[in-house]
């Protein structure tokens, strides 16, 4: 029969593996941020070195066109597998605040271990926040491929008479692809904003109720 003990060393080994791999997902993110500032710097960079000729939106160009069909790809993938580390964070905290913590607190009968948890979890209960820090994350590596997107569009627009038939269809079947990846990219976005919304508001009560029938 397993000590208190015991039981304590294997829950708090369990903890420190399960926060180790939040802190670094939470690297993984900042290291998925960081690229995608410099891939959004490169691409300013080519409009800013480009558009202040004349008529440069006026002229058909295939390599152009090429251009704004393909560049949105590689920040669709940076917002999907951000998406992904944002989710499994989720995940992770919420298996420690639904699963981990109840079983902590009955061990020690005291949630003082938790106080810097609570902490944090009350910001995320700040109305909004979780909508904010979405705008401020994907809302930068989305931000480049809907201008694209849009500007693509007007250009397509304007030249689609000038393409050749059998380009025409491949654009338009590119563009489906696409605007399906995108569309996956704003919904995988998402995904871990669900999740925390879930620990705030959710799985909290399951630690609340361990406390409670602790005090």
């Amino acid at each position: 029969m397993p000590t208190d003990r015991d039981l304590l060393a294997v829950h708090m080994e369990e903890f420190k593996v399960m926060h180790g791999q939040i802190l670094e997902r939470s690297k993984i993110r900042q290291q998925l941020l960081q690229v995608g500032t410099l891939l959004s710097v490169a691409v300013l960079g080519f409009f800013g070195s480009n558009i202040i000729e004349p008529d440069f939106f006026s002229n058909y160009s295939l390599s152009f066109c090429l251009f704004l069909l393909l560049v949105p790809f590689p920040f669709y993938s940076l917002a999907v597998y951000y998406g992904h580390m944002d989710y499994m964070i989720g995940i992770t905290a919420r298996y420690i605040h639904s699963e981990l913590r109840p079983r902590v607190a009955r061990v020690v009968r005291s949630d003082e271990f938790w106080r810097n948890e609570d902490f944090f979890e009350k910001g995320r209960a700040v109305s909004g926040r979780t909508i904010k820090e979405w705008f401020g994350t994907f809302g930068m590596l989305l931000f480049i491929p809907t201008v694209l997107n849009g500007l693509g569009l007007l250009y397509l627009t304007e030249h689609w008479s000038r393409i050749p038939h059998s380009v025409q269809k491949a654009i338009l079947g590119w563009s489906v692809v696409n605007l399906s990846l995108y569309m996956i990219s704003i919904k995988e976005s998402f995904a871990g904003v669900d999740v925390l919304k879930r620990i705030t508001h959710g799985d909290k009560g399951k630690a609340d109720k361990a406390s409670t029938d602790i005090n």
